[in-house]
């Protein structure tokens, strides 16, 4: 399994955080670019939710985060807690769409599993960004597989995504989560949201 990050420059508003940046795991590259306004309704529909529990509760707390109540972003949905023991985030949920988009599922897995230590670096970025200034990230780029990886199929090549990141508390308000939707040009079963 190769795994590996790249970092792009560094992003006008945030230094630490670059503008572009490049994870890879599995066979699938992952190119995101940081901070972008999101342009699908889907996107916009989950910061819409999250604003919603925010007016009600700062921070949002997982309590108030009911997926049911977001039902055709289920599928899309994640989402990683922060793990101390660990010192990295764990997925506790990945919606069924992402994992068929995928071929695998990564619900338990830390960042380090999914995408090595040094390509988890990338996502950690951005989860500390969206908990440290207490607001949605959005970013967007494209997703594209290697090919001739054992059992996976070659039928999507490159895909285009948005990704929403927003800061909750955990049940308890002991750690940090994000609660994550992961949107594609191309979502397998999942076409009528777009």
């Amino acid at each position: 399994m190769q795994q590996s990050a790249s970092l792009g420059q560094c992003h006008p508003c945030h230094p630490c955080v670059p503008a572009q940046l490049v994870a890879q795991d599995d066979g699938w590259v992952w190119t995101i670019h940081m901070d972008v306004a999101p342009s699908g309704e889907a996107p916009v529909r989950l910061i819409a939710y999250w604003q919603a529990k925010r007016a009600e509760r700062v921070p949002v707390s997982r309590r108030q985060i009911d997926p049911l109540e977001v039902p055709r972003l289920l599928p899309q949905l994640f989402i990683a807690r922060f793990d101390a023991s660990r010192d990295d985030y764990v997925y506790t949920l990945i919606g069924t769409g992402i994992t068929r988009l995928l071929e695998a599922d990564r619900t338990g897995a830390t960042l380090a599993e999914v995408y090595g230590v040094e390509g988890a670096g990338p996502v950690r970025a951005i989860y500390t960004l969206a908990v440290a200034e207490d607001r949605p990230v959005c970013t967007a780029g494209t997703i594209q597989r290697e090919p001739g990886w054992p059992g996976r199929s070659d039928a999507i090549r490159t895909i285009g995504f948005e990704a929403v990141h927003l800061p909750i508390r955990d049940r308890d308000d002991t750690a940090w989560m994000i609660l994550g939707g992961l949107f594609t040009s191309r979502m397998p079963s999942e076409s009528s949201l777009f």
